[in-house]
């Protein structure tokens, strides 16, 4: 879908069910992660900067 949207980057807000169901809610083109990036010491900010000031790199063009 991200790629109908014209976005690089997408959050997903999902659920599990007590029985392992995977339960879809929305999709969000302006979804907010940093606290995952603080949560899981991840550094996802750094990831995204150098996806887009290096495209050719990244394989995005």
């Amino acid at each position: 879908m991200r790629y109908t949207y014209c976005t690089l980057f997408v959050a997903i807000d999902m659920a599990v069910t007590p029985k392992g169901e995977y339960i879809f809610f929305e999709i969000n083109p302006n979804g907010q992660y940093l606290w995952i990036e603080e949560m899981a010491e991840l550094p996802i900010s750094e990831a995204i900067a150098e996806l887009l000031t290096n495209p050719e790199k990244n394989k995005l063009n």
